[in-house]
């Protein structure tokens, strides 16, 4: 039997839910979910209950997170916190925002004109600004079985992803990364330039729109899983290494709130093994599995001075990973991978 070594990965997008989700997720069952995948660092979303948006909500969410000092709390850009000045405020002591430029969980979009506004006023912090990017007046309104590349499509993510693009020339000193990149098109955009950096999820890398009509409102999530054309065209830019992140987005919702049409799915705990899968698989080489889920996260968080989680992760290549009730760690207590056996399965973590 021969074990591989692989370092402790670095997810750059997650939503832990607290505070107002506890009923969904806490910051501690979403790291034990973390770390049960061979993730040991995370970047927090801030569309909390209440939003992370303000010096107040921040200096609560860091009590939360000081046990945890491998969770990385990432703050919203707001209409709110653009117009009274807080977000400046904010700027001084912390470098690592996030924009969503449509509305999602949470529902904290802001307007072009505040959108502007805050690179203006964040500029001189040189900051690091995760885009959340859709272009929100070309999303329509969603109904019950209703198509979700419909409803969120891929011209939604290219327009914004050329905005974002005219931004990065109109505010240089400022450190963009577009997330959750879901259509060949955005990713051969990003492929093209150097000036941004940008990561593309293990669900769009393994699930296509058809995902829907096998698991139903569970498959539904921001942006939308995309056709098979398009999932098998992301996979072969990860596999040439031209895609240089992955994350989970990790949004766990309870089985009865996706009942209704919430978007949404965890993931944290699947992503590093799917990736050991994709490497089993020949689909990516060692190189590419390190540099996509260790080394660019880690140049993502050594920009903005974070520290990082060090450890080894220790995989049986004879052995699958297969997630149900018993080994699922999120709160919620379900996962897209439920019934689909992945190659290899981590057998020991060494935490340095």
């Amino acid at each position: 039997m021969t074990i591989l070594e692989f370092p402790l990965g670095i997810d750059i997008h997650v939503h832990f839910r607290q505070p107002g989700g506890e009923y969904k997720e806490t910051v501690e069952t979403g790291y034990a979910a973390a770390l049960a995948g061979g993730i040991g660092t995370v970047c927090d979303m801030p569309n909390t209950n209440p939003p992370i948006d303000n010096r107040h909500t921040l200096k609560e969410k860091e009590r939360l997170l000081d046990p945890f000092p491998y969770i990385h709390q990432i703050i919203a850009i707001t209409n709110s916190n653009v117009t009274n000045n807080e977000l400046v405020k904010l700027a001084d002591k912390h470098s690592l925002f996030k924009v969503f430029m449509a509305n999602s969980t949470g529902n904290i979009g802001i307007s072009k004109e505040h959108l502007y506004k805050a690179f203006e006023d964040l500029e001189a912090y040189q900051p690091t600004i995760m885009v959340h990017a859709e272009d929100p007046e070309m999303i329509k309104n969603r109904s019950e079985g209703c198509d979700e590349n419909l409803v969120r499509p891929v011209d939604a993510e290219i327009s914004a992803i050329e905005r974002i693009l005219n931004y990065v020339d109109d505010f240089p000193k400022i450190n963009f990364h577009i997330t959750h990149v879901s259509s060949p098109k955005g990713a051969e955009l990003l492929v093209k330039q150097n000036r941004c950096s940008w990561d593309v999820l293990a669900k769009h890398l393994r699930f296509n729109a058809r995902a829907i009509e096998v698991k139903g409102n569970f498959a539904r999530m921001n942006p939308p899983l995309r056709e098979e054309a398009d999932r098998m065209k992301l996979q072969q830019l990860l596999s040439e290494g031209k895609i240089p992140m992955v994350s989970s987005d990790h949004a766990p919702h309870t089985k009865e709130d996706k009942k209704n049409q919430i978007a949404g799915a965890p993931g944290v705990q699947e992503l590093y093994p799917q990736m050991i899968d994709f490497y089993l698989r020949d689909i990516i080489d060692q190189t590419t599995l390190r540099k996509i889920i260790y080394d660019n996260p880690k140049t993502f968080l050594n920009r903005v001075a974070l520290t990082h989680r060090k450890g080894t992760i220790r995989i049986d290549p004879d052995l699958t990973t297969e997630f149900n009730s018993s080994s699922i760690k999120s709160k919620v207590g379900w996962s897209l991978w439920e019934g689909i056996p992945l190659q290899g399965k981590i057998v020991s973590i060494d935490l340095d």
